[in-house]
């Protein structure tokens, strides 16, 4: 039967973006009010492409469907673009 394992790994919704994945599991546990957002909910959901397993607590679930707050990046670019525009 050993052969039949495959090696599973760990890593956060962020981390996965962009990827897609056989089967996701999500723990909907408690966490930082600013990544219990529909957002990273969406991310999580759409990363599963056959199997979607939600393990946790329905309240976690009913808030992060209900936090669609975005946080404004300041990464700078803006600046660097208006920097950059005479070069």
């Amino acid at each position: 039967m050993l052969g039949e394992l495959e090696p599973a790994y760990a890593m956060t919704v962020h981390k996965s973006q962009g990827s897609e994945y056989r089967a996701v599991i999500l723990a909907a546990v408690n966490g930082a009010p600013m990544l219990l957002t529909r957002g990273v909910l969406y991310t999580a959901v759409t990363r599963a492409k056959e199997l979607l397993i939600i393990v946790g607590d329905d309240d976690i679930l009913s808030r992060m469907t209900a936090n669609d707050r975005q946080a404004r990046r300041y990464s700078g670019i803006r600046y660097f673009l208006s920097t950059q525009s005479g070069a």
